[in-house]
């Protein structure tokens, strides 16, 4: 099959003589789509015969009236080519005008009769009409009636530049492939649930997407192939990649055995989930460009390699994440790499990862800050040499790489404990020393555990550099509360190195990082982004962005939170030190995580000489933790230990306070001494029925 393919797509591209077939062009005399009058024959007269099964019926004209199938009706193929208009303002007629790039379009929409069906009969060698649709505008058009195709053949449809849009059931059982393709904006859309469309392989060259997530239900093969792409159709330029595209946005209803991705440029797929886990994903690695995934969240059974004679590599690129719940490329361990561009790989199993070579982050200048990931259910440590092992090479320049735990607590251990050195160069790929770039990425938005890095983390690996160097962990939002945590040493002053207090560690995006080993980082820090747990001592001052938070159980130097920012003592229970300043902005937060037996957090300030300030109103947050059955008195806040010059920090009058009122009633903040505390009663949700007689 896959040696006969390049042929039908070239006959899906071949522009064929009207001589072969009748050709009749779409001429808006009547709505009526069965009628002659409805019809121009060729040579632009009116038509005196209807259409026939022998027709390609041509739409070539703006929409004056939209064409109407009376009753049932069999011809050759379907050919739009509405007229465009570049002037910026709607083109006239009956069908709403569909702007793409700051252009108006005219478009044709094909209803029915109750009853009636179009059947399409577009591939006949003798008569030489391949494209059972062919859609050469930028315009949307679409058939609102059920559409079948014949059987015994290989059927095509094809959008060079708009969208076209089966809005009713597809019918198919060919017995060889069925062709979906577009250019440049083009796109094939199958908009109904369709469990007739079934042939023996739906070939996808270009953009094909579902309007219904059981579109595809009955395909029980998938074979990418977009090698025929030219460099511009109607003014855009084309990009050498097929798409598979889940528009619902709901879990697409798939069953089919095995998706193949052919030796092209790429293969996609975007949009909503693709759980396919009886699905192989059959991979030609003849140019290394093998590419699963767009934006997508995908689960297959297991990724196959084609190609085992030379060295290749399999790119997961794209935002969204590829679960693997088998195997990868184990029929030729020794030869292919796993390549994690963007998004998140996950491995349930060590099978699914390479023998030979796992790479995160290849691309040196990336195009967009997509963080890559490979997920593991299981404990991470790969060996020492890359030659035939587990070799990770961690990651280039800009982009944000690591690890995400699929669920549990999961351990990573990079090469035997070696040290992580920051360095702007490429990663060193051997030795008892590993360099990374700027910024470092945990945890991946659907995960659910934990991820442990065991390593120690240089952060000064450049001795002459006098400036401030800013060096970020970006940490996406999976399900467990914290989603990475550092159980190593993190430093900018290693024993081999010089005394260097000119780095910054940062966190970003919206996932939790906990610092749980000894840090020496001496620079102010910045929490952009979700969260931050100090949960050991840092020398050092935060500051809290608007949308971020701070806390843990360990001691910081100073705090500094912005409007919109937060204070979040403890880790969801225990209390956080700070040996300095706290500052806290107009707007600014205080989360108190409380929970069932007194569980709360709680900052406690300690030191002489200590500025508690507070420019405006401060809102309490109360953040339930499990099953709350009672309600009590938390300590949150603790000067007790402290001497400090300005207290407004603690003046009730400049707080609010903040709750569900579902879950918490009668919340009070208390000021006691030296330390404020908050009074709350949880409601009782299943109240004891008390009869009375």
């Amino acid at each position: 099959m896959k040696r006969i393919l390049p042929l039908l797509l070239a006959l899906c591209s071949l522009a064929l003589p009207a001589s072969a077939w009748d050709m009749l062009v779409w001429a808006n005399r009547s709505a009526d789509m069965n009628a002659a009058s409805s019809w121009n024959d060729a040579d632009g007269n009116v038509s005196s015969v209807a259409p026939s099964a022998d027709t390609v019926l041509f739409f070539s004209t703006n929409a004056v009236v939209q064409p109407v199938l009376t009753s049932s009706l069999t011809v050759k193929g379907l050919h739009f080519h509405s007229h465009t208009n570049s002037t910026g303002s709607n083109v006239p007629g009956v069908h709403p005008a569909d702007g793409e790039g700051g252009w108006n379009y005219s478009g044709y929409r094909i209803t029915g009769a109750a009853g009636a069906v179009l059947t399409l009969d577009g591939d006949d060698g003798n008569k030489g009409w391949t494209r059972d649709v062919h859609l050469a505008t930028k315009g949307t058009n679409s058939i609102a009636v059920p559409v079948v195709f014949t059987d015994n053949r290989a059927h095509c449809v094809y959008s060079s530049g708009g969208r076209f849009v089966f809005e009713e059931p597809v019918s198919t059982h060919a017995t060889s492939a069925f062709i979906a393709g577009s250019q440049a904006y083009g796109r094939v859309v199958f908009a109904a649930p369709n469990p007739d469309f079934a042939p023996k392989q739906l070939t996808i060259s270009g953009e094909v997407a579902m309007a219904d997530p059981r579109a595809f239900e009955a395909v029980p093969k998938f074979y990418s192939s977009c090698w025929a792409w030219g460099t511009s159709v109607n003014g855009f330029s084309s990009e050498k990649a097929c798409h598979l595209i889940n528009e619902t946005y709901e879990p697409a209803v798939i069953t089919a055995t095995e998706i193949e991705l052919s030796d092209h440029d790429g293969f996609s797929i975007d949009g909503g989930p693709f759980p396919m886990s009886n699905t192989v994903f059959r991979a030609a690695m003849r140019d290394g460009k093998a590419i699963a995934g767009g934006s997508a969240d995908i689960v297959v059974k297991e990724v196959v390699c084609t190609v085992p004679n030379s060295e290749r590599t399999f790119n997961k690129h794209g935002s969204g994440t590829l679960v693997n719940l088998g195997g990868f490329c184990t029929n030729s361990v020794a030869t292919n790499i796993l390549q994690v561009s963007a998004g998140t790989y996950v491995a349930l199993t060590p099978n699914a990862l390479s023998r030979k070579r796992n790479v995160l982050n290849s691309n040196v200048y990336p195009d967009s800050p997509i963080g890559a990931r490979i997920g593991v259910d299981f404990d991470y440590a790969p060996l020492h040499s890359s030659d035939d092992d587990a070799d990770l090479r961690f990651y280039h320049y800009r982009r944000p790489a690591g690890f995400a735990a699929a669920s549990g607590v999961r351990h990573v251990n990079l090469y035997n404990g070696a040290l992580l050195r920051r360095g702007m160069t490429h990663p060193v790929l051997r030795g008892d020393w590993k360099q990374f770039a700027n910024t470092m990425g945990f945890g991946a938005v659907g995960t659910a555990g934990t991820v442990v890095l065991d390593n120690d983390i240089d952060l000064n690996s450049d001795q002459g550099n006098s400036s401030y160097n800013e060096y970020s962990v970006s940490v996406w939002d999976g399900d467990a509360f914290v989603d990475a945590r550092f159980a190593g040493m993190v430093t900018n002053a290693p024993d081999n190195k010089p005394t260097h207090r000119y780095v910054r560690l940062s966190k970003k995006e919206a996932g939790v990082l906990a610092l749980d080993g000894p840090c020496y980082v001496t620079c102010d820090g910045r929490v952009y982004a979700g969260g931050l747990l100090v949960n050991s001592t840092i020398d050092c001052k935060y500051i809290v962005y608007d949308g971020a938070w701070i806390g843990g159980t360990g001691k910081t130097l100073a705090l500094d939170i912005q409007s919109g920012g937060a204070l979040r003592g403890g880790e969801q229970g225990g209390e956080l030190e700070v040996t300095g300043a706290l500052s806290m902005a107009d707007g600014a937060k205080i989360i108190v995580d409380v929970g069932e037996g007194g569980l709360h957090g709680c900052t406690r300030f300690t030191g002489s000489n200590v500025k508690l300030e507070a420019a405006g109103t401060v809102m309490v947050e109360l953040s339930p933790v499990g099953e709350l059955k009672n309600g009590t008195r938390v300590k949150i806040l603790d000067w007790s230990e402290a001497n400090p010059t300005s207290a407004t920090a603690f003046d009730l009058a400049r707080y609010g306070l903040s709750y569900d009122e579902e879950i918490f009633s009668h919340a009070k903040l208390i000021v006691e001494g030296q330390a404020m505390y908050l009074a709350y009663s949880v409601l009782n949700h299943n109240p004891t029925m008390l009869l009375l007689y």
